[in-house]
């Protein structure tokens, strides 16, 4: 970002915010951006290739106390044999996809099916890939997102159709904005950030309420594991949950999930496996997809995402 626009956005802070609020918001924003630069230069945390699975379910954006809380009061809970944490290589999605895969040597890619609700595989070679489903570019043009159920569905048909040894099944959720709310968090005239980052801003801002952000937080995770039931069900093997990255809620003053970030916070993820109980399912039931457009939104994917 050019000093002018920073500049500019500190103005804009304030006249929104206050001399004294926009100050500090602004302030905070240049902590970040400090932190970044030295995530760029420190880097750790560990990529999913070196670990062992079958299938990955990864949850957009899920802290790991977040899923610590919320996921035991799910079903799916029961069914998992271990729950830890770990620390991802990466802050923020199109950093996780090149540093957990782009670097990854073609032997190992080319057993991989990637399944990805989350138009930043694009950072990654797909032809690297035994496949690469895109589902984000079927998405319909008056949706924004891909919808669960339907990565679910995708993601049966390829366990029934692909000859891929290994399977990767990338979800949005609980990655803002909330599927139960989407409108709620929304800001007039937000300062920094697109849609899913309002609700991060205004929670730095103190226009949101902490804790009624972390209940919708964990209710958009409670969402989406009703697809990982769905698949622990179907699928067989050993399948590990985790996440790309996690989103800061204050600490050092970061909110969100900026790139390159080395605040713990923001890196610190779920790591859960289950052994997939293999039952039975017929093509009849993967039939009720919606038709989607090719290509029909990526603009507004990434506005939503909070990236425009």
């Amino acid at each position: 970002m050019a000093l002018s626009d920073f500049l500019s956005q500190y103005q804009h802070a304030v006249d929104k915010h206050g001399a004294l609020s926009g100050s500090r918001l602004t302030a905070e924003k240049a902590v970040e951006r400090a932190l970044v630069q030295l995530g760029k230069r420190i880097n750790y945390g560990e990529r999913p290739l070196e670990k062992e699975w079958d299938v990955l379910i990864i949850l957009d954006a899920c802290r790991a106390d977040l899923f610590a809380e919320f996921a035991p009061r799910h079903p799916v809970y029961d069914e998992f044999e271990t729950t830890t944490s770990i620390y991802s290589c990466a802050s923020t999605s199109s950093e996780w996809f090149r540093k957990a895969f782009g670097s990854a040597n073609d032997p190992e890619l080319s057993k991989i099916h990637y399944l990805s609700a989350n138009l930043f595989s694009d950072c990654v070679d797909p032809n690297r890939f035994h496949e690469m489903t895109e589902l984000w570019r079927f998405v319909a043009e008056d949706e924004k997102h891909c919808d669960p159920a339907e990565v679910t569905a995708e993601a049966l048909r390829a366990n029934r159709e692909s000859d891929a040894e290994r399977l990767v099944i990338h979800y949005i959720p609980p990655h803002a904005p909330f599927l139960h709310c989407p409108e709620k968090y929304e800001l007039e005239n937000p300062v920094w950030g697109g849609d899913s980052h309002q609700v991060w801003l205004g929670l730095q801002s103190g226009e949101f309420d902490r804790a009624e952000v972390w209940d919708d937080y964990g209710q958009n995770l409670i969402t989406v594991l009703d697809e990982v039931d769905t698949l622990l069900t179907h699928l067989s093997g050993t399948i590990a949950i985790t996440a790309d990255h996690a989103n800061g809620l204050g600490e050092l003053g970061v909110y969100g999930h900026p790139g390159y970030s080395p605040v713990p916070a923001v890196k610190r993820v779920p790591w859960v496996t289950a052994v997939g109980q293999g039952q039975s399912y017929s093509v009849s039931d993967l039939d009720a997809l919606m038709d989607r457009n090719e290509g029909s939104n990526t603009e507004e994917q990434l506005e939503a995402l909070g990236y425009l």
